[in-house]
């Protein structure tokens, strides 16, 4: 039985896990929810620890999964996408939490009622340091964030390098040549952009967000 990813009908965290199953080819089950009575009956009823959105079922792993992070940690073990060296793993674990950091810092940006009066400072503050972090720690001499191999933690910054560049326009990466490039690396493979044509039209984010609640992004 093919796994099933069940999450709400956007892109939310549920977005990096949908861009890693594209990548490994991996046949699953989109399950979308479009209203909260339809998770509310399915929540307990599933088996899972923790119940929560996303959630990743597995029956032939015996996997039920909750929390975005860990499924993708999952997903990247059994894809061999989870560090090829102990130099690599460790990059994949820093860089996993800073990137855990920034979207948050993000999604609170997107949800505040005051979104139209921070938005600025944010760009011209708190997310571009953030992305100069970033782009130091990339650097220009490794093709990944973990170094020569991709890994799960790639799908993570490519979804919010996509998402800042959708927020402050698409110039915001220009002046970071190792992000730029990196982005359009990571574009160019075909089940990638084969998947990003032909995806579901959804919102980035919840209908409460101020902004990314659309699909006219």
């Amino acid at each position: 039985m093919a796994p099933v990813l069940g999450y709400w009908n956007i892109h939310g965290r549920a977005q990096p896990i949908r861009l890693m199953l594209a990548y490994t080819g991996t046949d699953y089950e989109d399950k979308r929810y479009t209203s909260a009575s339809d998770w509310s009956n399915d929540k307990h009823t599933l088996g899972l620890d923790f119940p929560n959105l996303p959630y990743y079922l597995d029956d032939d792993d015996g996997v039920k999964l909750t929390q975005s992070v860990t499924i993708m940690r999952f997903i990247g073990r059994i894809n061999n996408l989870d560090g090829q060296s102990p130099e690599e793993r460790v990059r994949i674990a820093l860089v996993e939490q800073q990137l855990v950091d920034y979207i948050a810092a993000l999604t609170k940006l997107c949800y505040d009622p005051e979104f139209a009066n921070l938005k600025d400072n944010y760009i011209g503050n708190q997310l571009a340091q953030q992305l100069q972090l970033l782009d130091k720690f990339l650097g220009n001499d490794r093709p990944f964030l973990a170094g020569d191999n991709m890994s799960y933690v790639d799908f993570i910054a490519f979804n919010y390098i996509d998402k800042v560049s959708k927020l402050a326009g698409n110039s915001v990466i220009d002046e970071y040549d190792n992000l730029k490039n990196y982005f359009a690396r990571i574009l160019e493979f075909p089940s990638i952009e084969n998947y990003r044509e032909n995806e579901p039209k959804v919102p980035f984010l919840g209908r409460s967000a101020q902004w990314g609640n659309t699909v006219d992004i």
